[in-house]
């Protein structure tokens, strides 16, 4: 009677197999054309990281020539981390040229694209704080300052220190009380708190 219920059991799944044949074929096509899909993928992306990174390196040793702005274009315009430096390069050089206000319209032009993280935006408004502190208003920086994610612990320590260099270079009379904020902070590391003490008693005593 056992041998009967599985051989029928058995029956039942052979026909039901039978039945569905070519939807269990076109399921196992479907899985390796997609697997096959993907390891393209991986293998194209890969490749145009790699091929990125190494136009990024040849035109940033080349910073002198006529092809640095050219070179560093066409990888502005790929998405991901090398676009992003290649565009703060070419910021960069703005910069070094005494370009601001073309350096700061930039940075916005960077910061409201759509395609980049918190993560990016806040590294990008640190950039453009640190390199126009003292060349562009103090609203402006204010401005780069308004892009950083506070969520983000790692840039709670350097977006205080901008507001602090802003507080001295306004006359603010805040200063002292961002001072004290500054070094009480827990989330701050001890390296910008060093940096802070420096600027305050040199301050202080000039």
């Amino acid at each position: 009677m056992k041998n009967i219920i599985n051989i029928n059991h058995f029956k039942i799944i052979s026909d039901n197999i039978k039945k569905n044949i070519k939807l269990i074929i076109y399921f196992f096509l479907f899985l390796i054309i997609t697997i096959v899909v993907y390891q393209i993928y991986l293998f194209q992306n890969n490749k145009k990281i790699l091929e990125l990174s190494i136009l990024y390196d040849q035109a940033k040793s080349n910073i002198d020539s006529v092809e640095f702005d050219q070179n560093m274009n066409l990888i502005a315009k790929e998405k991901g981390f090398y676009g992003m430096l290649a565009s703060l390069e070419l910021i960069k050089n703005k910069i070094n040229k005494n370009n601001y206000d073309e350096a700061y319209t930039d940075y916005l032009n960077l910061l409201n694209k759509k395609d980049k993280t918190n993560i990016y935006r806040s590294i990008i408004a640190l950039h453009g704080s640190y390199n126009l502190l003292d060349k562009v208003s103090s609203e402006k920086i204010s401005m780069f300052l308004s892009y950083i994610d506070e969520t983000l612990e790692s840039f709670i320590g350097y977006r205080y220190e901008i507001l602090f260099l802003l507080s001295i270079i306004d006359n603010d009379m805040q200063n002292n009380e961002l001072y004290n904020q500054i070094l009480e902070h827990e989330k701050i590391s001890s390296t910008i708190k060093d940096r802070v003490r420096k600027i305050n008693e040199f301050e202080k005593y000039n």
